[in-house]
């Protein structure tokens, strides 16, 4: 391995040490929203997708009113759930993928033949 794919290794490391920190961040701050409302109110408030995007508009597909005006189609039921699904859950995904992917890189780095740097 040269040392600029030594370098670029290491950089890409750090980039995704600092995404998966953010990501990380995030998680807790939502965590800590929904701990708070549970102490006070004691009730655990999930925040759906939904809720996240901050938008009044009613998803669909164009291709949805070929259905009927009065029937609901598959691809309208499943946008409602994901839309649904609590907020964490793509952070926590993000996060695991960023870290499996971070402990990929050290093993690369790891196996990779060190060559030296002073130009022999």
């Amino acid at each position: 391995m040269t040392a600029f794919h030594q370098r670029f290794l290491r950089l890409t490391k750090i980039a995704v040490l600092i995404a998966a920190a953010w990501t990380a961040c995030c998680a807790v701050v939502l965590l800590a929203v929904g701990i708070i409302s549970w102490l006070r109110a004691d009730e655990w408030a999930s925040y759906p997708l939904s809720s996240i995007l901050v938008t009044d508009r009613t998803y669909s597909l164009a291709s949805s009113r070929e259905v009927g005006p009065g029937r609901v189609n598959m691809t309208d039921q499943m946008l409602e759930w994901v839309l649904g699904l609590p907020a964490i859950l793509p952070l926590l995904v993000a996060l695991i993928a960023l870290l499996t992917f971070w402990m990929r890189l050290s093993k690369l780095e790891r196996a990779a033949p060190r060559t030296s740097t002073d130009g022999c």
